[in-house]
């Protein structure tokens, strides 16, 4: 998967001189994930203009700069761009890679009585709007013929 991502991001690198009227480059980044990769690779070397980069906790608030015009470039995943894109978002897709599944699950204490989706019902679900998380708990209370009423969502900083 990391050299599919370094693809991705040397393709996009490749496409921003473009892109770039005024000569800085405002890029939002996830926990300086992108820039690292980009550093590490050598793809930042000698590039024809300034990266001011903008460092996010999450893809939600990274979306969130795409769309009031913050930034001029990110890298979302799936679920929070799909997320953005359905509230109104005016914001595009340049590029998309496929990766292996990833793991994740919804995690309950050791003493809880929930055992299955199903238990879920009448219960709070901790998540970030817009994430990863806040679709894995709307597709697993789908999953288990349940309705976003039966569950209250809390919403939490990433």
């Amino acid at each position: 998967m990391r050299r599919a991502y370094v693809r991705f991001l040397v393709a996009i690198a490749a496409t921003l001189p473009l892109a770039v009227s005024a000569a800085t480059l405002k890029v939002g980044d996830q926990q300086l994930q992108t820039r690292g990769i980009l550093e590490a690779s050598g793809q930042l070397k000698d590039v024809p203009y300034q990266i001011e980069w903008f460092n996010f906790p999450a893809a939600q608030p990274l979306g969130e700069a795409l769309n009031a015009g913050a930034i001029d470039v990110g890298g979302l995943g799936d679920a929070p761009l799909i997320f953005a894109y359905s509230a109104g978002a005016k914001i595009r897709a340049v590029s998309a890679t496929r990766s292996t599944p990833v793991d994740l699950a919804i995690v309950v204490p050791d003493t809880s009585p929930i055992r299955n989706a199903a238990d879920l019902k009448g219960k709070r679900i901790a998540t970030t709007r817009g994430s990863i998380g806040h679709y894995l708990a709307v597709a697993t209370l789908e999953h288990a013929n349940l309705k976003l009423a039966d569950v209250t969502l809390s919403y939490m900083q990433p």
